[in-house]
């Protein structure tokens, strides 16, 4: 059993009905701050809390949805979809489920609420309860059956451990102590522990103390007497007093003459080989060699080598771990039929990026509950699968959910998307617009150029995403808004070469390797003859099949040839670009040389594409260095394009936003 689908309507943020799709296993919902990552949570909440004893969050006045008028809504609604109920499930959660239907496996739960004024005007909320198809009122019991586990934000690990009736101990130790037996098992031991103290001198002698006090104050007029006993053990009593510490083994200890000889005489070995003398009465003990030894740590050793810290001398990222270390144990001794949800806001808070990835594997690996959480990491999305996310995007007071499990990918497709997602390209996600370029040239330069034209990207929150190829299409389908209204609807751009004359079926127009091979081979004429190919030649396949993607949010531009031909066609950049050709190719400078003043653009820019194929990453980098240090440059149309349709107001239709 899962939650399939929550819907929710005029709470906090949502206004219109939203849906949001869930998977079995994990999921994680990613966003800026305030796009209503924590009110879906929230939601979820109120309603798995429904049968809660003692509930910790209520619908107030603040959670019924404000729009742009300022006009607080009266009415809200949650429902929650569940599917895959096993037969028990079924029967347990009877008023939610399609009692009409014997092979149904689906659930759902559907609360409205109404807020109204009493008769003393304050303010109060109704909570209508319904069933499947909003047919049927479960009852307690069946609403009891509805839990989750929940880790806020802002949690105080520390505290949550802290011996108490309401710890995560406590409440652990009640999910194991699931039978009278072993209930029965804990307070025997607790009942002999506490018959063993009440023996003791010192009890005793406290006993008499008091005894002997009274009789000096009541002298032979009551003459009562007391006894100290201890007060009755329950299962709650028990886990009341756990507490969690950090063990530590000892590498080396220090010990004195008297433990040597004891030990020696407990280990029966010979420790002399692995102590180290301080003075004339201490020893050092080197455990570790021992243990290499294969020595077998006996009592005394043990003792001596394991040293208890507790939780409050850790940092407060290791205690976060090991809160929810504490949350996940209670799934191991839960059965099939035991519906089991976490609700996990921020996990990364407090931890460094390795121990994120480890904290990712096991959430992965952990099959039998169903984890819903909350980030902005960037690490942590890089190791998710993508139909796996969850995207809430807002656009000034609007806010759109992309269900990424929607998307259509060809074969191998999610693969390849998922195999580029490291840290730096996860940030997209959060991006108000998106350039995506083939490589480190446009990388390093897009940036810069986009300051030349007063778009800083920085300030428009573009984030440039360079997929090392031309593999575009699979990051095109994530945004394309009009083949599905559920994805993302970011401004996005696509830079890439067109190239041309690559086709070695088009005999007229293909340029053959062997006739770029080496510059100074070129004579005058083939340099014309490529130039007119790459004037009147076909765009590749490749070219063409990316740029059906060019509509609606996503804009797809393509250079002439290559990124380096497109900026030396221009000619006011001529003398920067051969700056640069001076410094990396001395040689073919001096052929290039008398051509500058040219008034054939594609010839010269042809020229230029020969001479620097083999040196695009260094030709790149000097451009840079020029253009920070304030050469004058003109940016290629094609680019210019680009960064304006990133860098403009987003725009949508309404059926793509939410109130």
């Amino acid at each position: 059993m899962y939650i399939e689908k929550v819907e929710i309507e005029n709470f906090r943020i949502f206004g219109k009905k939203v849906e949001i799709f869930f998977q079995k296993g994990l999921n994680m919902l990613i966003g800026e701050n305030n796009s209503g990552k924590t009110a879906v949570i929230d939601a979820i909440r109120l309603v798995m809390n429904l049968g809660t004893y003692k509930r910790k969050l209520y619908m107030d006045e603040s959670d019924f949805h404000v729009d742009e008028y300022g006009r607080r809504s009266e009415k809200a609604r949650i429902s929650i979809y569940f599917d895959d109920l096993t037969v028990n499930q079924k029967s347990e959660l009877l008023y939610l489920s399609d009692i009409t239907d014997s092979n149904s496996n689906k659930a759902e739960i559907h609360v409205n609420y109404l807020s109204y004024l009493n008769n003393k005007g304050e303010f109060r909320v109704k909570e209508d309860v319904v069933g499947f198809n909003e047919q049927y009122i479960p009852d307690k019991e069946c609403l009891q059956k509805l839990t989750n586990i929940y880790m806020p934000a802002l949690r105080n690990a520390e505290n949550d451990m802290k011996p108490s009736k309401y710890s995560q101990l406590s409440k652990l130790l009640l999910r194991f102590a699931n039978t009278k037996e072993k209930k029965e098992s804990l307070i025997k031991i607790v009942n002999n522990m506490n018959e063993s103290i009440l023996k003791d001198d010192t009890v005793s002698e406290m006993q008499d103390d008091i005894n002997n006090n009274l009789k000096m104050i009541e002298k032979e007029i009551i003459n009562q007497k007391v006894n100290i006993s201890m007060s009755e053990s329950t299962i709650n009593d028990i886990g009341a007093t756990l507490k969690l510490t950090n063990k530590k083994e000892l590498n080396k200890i220090c010990i004195s003459n008297e433990e040597k000889e004891e030990i020696i005489k407990e280990q029966k070995i010979n420790i002399d080989k692995y102590i180290e003398e301080v003075n004339d009465t201490e020893y050092i003990l080197d455990i570790q060699k021992m243990k290499k030894d294969h020595i077998e740590l006996k009592n005394i050793l043990r003792d001596r080598i394991e040293v208890n810290y507790l939780i409050r001398q850790n940092g407060l990222g290791y205690n976060n771990i090991l809160s929810m270390a504490t949350e996940l144990s209670s799934s191991k001794e839960s059965s099939i039929d035991d519906f089991l949800l976490m609700l996990l806001e921020e996990p990364e808070a407090h931890l460094h990026p390795q121990l994120l990835y480890l904290l990712n594997d096991f959430l992965q690996e952990n099959n039998n509950m169903q984890i819903i959480l909350t980030s902005h990491s960037p690490t942590l999305i890089s190791r998710f699968k993508i139909n796996k996310l969850i995207a809430l995007q807002k656009n000034e007071d609007k806010i759109k959910i992309s269900n990424l499990s929607k998307i259509e990918f060809d074969e191998g497709e999610q693969e390849i998307i998922e195999r580029y997602l490291d840290v730096t390209k996860s940030q997209m996600f959060f991006a108000k617009g998106i350039i995506f370029v083939e490589g480190i040239t446009e990388a390093l330069l897009i940036n810069e150029f986009s300051k030349t034209l007063n778009r800083d990207l920085d300030k428009y929150a573009v984030e440039i995403v360079n997929i090392n190829g031309v593999d575009f299409e699979p990051f095109a389908k994530i945004f394309q808004v009009e083949k599905n209204k559920n994805l993302l609807s970011i401004k996005c751009a696509i830079i890439t070469d067109d190239d041309r004359c690559t086709n070695s079926s088009d005999n007229e127009y293909f340029i053959r390797k062997e006739e770029i091979e080496s510059y100074s081979k070129i004579v005058d004429d083939e340099f014309e003859k490529i130039s007119n190919k790459l004037n009147n030649g076909n765009i590749s396949n490749r070219a063409k099949k990316i740029l059906k993607y060019s509509k609606n949010n996503i804009k797809v531009v393509t250079a002439k040839k290559t990124f380096e031909y497109e900026l030396a066609k221009i000619r006011e950049n001529r003398t920067i670009i051969l700056e640069i050709l001076s410094e990396i190719h001395p040689q073919i400078y001096d052929l290039i040389e008398p051509y500058k003043d040219i008034h054939n653009d594609e010839l010269f820019a042809t020229k230029i594409w020969i001479a620097i194929k083999d040196s695009k990453s260094e030709f790149a980098q000097k451009l840079l260095n020029k253009l920070i240090l304030g050469n004058s440059f003109k940016v290629p149309n094609y680019i210019r394009e680009a960064i304006e349709h990133v860098t403009e107001k987003i725009v949508e239709d309404d059926n793509n936003e939410i109130d």
